[in-house]
């Protein structure tokens, strides 16, 4: 016969179901294990073995949190795709099947150890196996080997994408070396354009020097930036990149004012020459 324990939850033969609301938002039904106890002149009362098991529960909300949260792979993203996949699965603590490889099949001779090491990687391979075909374009993932392994799954989707990577990288690198500052925008936003190239060749694993992108900003300015690229020429400090940023704004103001004055001289001068004319 179910009880109730006077508070909603129903018991039934040992075990209760509690109504939890989790992080997300959602209200979600769990089973704990629960144990009669008596307390001396006092009714039944039950309690936790112990403290409710939310593994499952938080682990399933944070799952669907970092889905929504990364990229879908979609056949040209795939190092971002592959390192917000292995961040996000290294926080949660479920890459262990990415990072081991699987275990030998139980036998009666097995270590609680080693049961405990086959139940933990059992678990971190199907769970990274759900969060990886989670964040996988449709397309893509009809198209991939069949595979119950997620370290496999993860090796088949880099085979099939590596080529992909070397294209855009280079595709990248030609942008990076030929983008000129041509004053139709901000030199802030220039700047920032050529950063953001380096960060996405960073990614597909082409890191570059803070020294190197410097140089490649400098190459990129036109002449009437030359007397700035002497000067840091001709010095013996070496810029970061947010200094070169903010220096190249004071300059690009700098040259502005300057081209205001020069307008208004002519303005004026020519203004003069009518008069002189009349």
């Amino acid at each position: 016969m179910d009880e109730f324990n006077g508070k909603g939850n129903l018991i039934d033969q040992g075990y209760k179901y509690e109504s939890l609301m989790t992080s997300m938002g959602h209200c979600d039904i769990i089973l704990c294990k629960m144990f009669k106890t008596y307390l001396k002149g006092s009714s039944p009362m039950w309690y936790r073995s112990l403290r409710p098991d939310q593994s499952a529960l938080n682990t399933t909300s944070a799952l669907n949190s970092y889905a929504t949260s990364i990229v879908k792979l979609n056949g040209t993203n795939y190092s971002e795709w592959k390192e917000q996949v292995e961040f996000s699965l290294g926080v949660l603590e479920l890459d262990m099947a990415l990072i081991r490889d699987k275990p030998s099949p139980l036998t009666e001779s097995s270590t609680p150890e080693e049961k405990k090491f086959h139940n933990d990687w059992e678990r971190s391979n199907r769970l990274s196996m759900m969060f990886m075909r989670m964040v996988v374009d449709t397309n893509i993932k009809s198209s991939l080997p069949t595979t119950d392994n997620a370290k496999e799954y993860l090796k088949n989707i880099e085979e099939r994408f590596k080529t992909t990577d070397k294209f855009i990288a280079g595709k990248l690198m030609i942008d990076l070396v030929t983008m000129k500052f041509d004053c139709s925008r901000t030199m802030n936003a220039h700047v920032i354009e050529m950063i953001n190239l380096a960060a996405k060749l960073k990614n597909l694993g082409l890191a570059m020097d803070d020294a190197f992108l410097v140089q490649f900003i400098l190459t990129s300015l036109p002449p009437q930036y030359e007397p700035f690229k002497i000067h840091y020429n001709t010095i013996t400090e070496k810029w970061s990149l947010n200094e070169l940023t903010n220096k190249l704004v004071q300059e690009e103001s700098r040259q502005g004012l300057q081209g205001i004055k020069a307008a208004h001289f002519t303005q004026g001068t020519a203004k003069q020459a009518g008069k002189k004319n009349n």
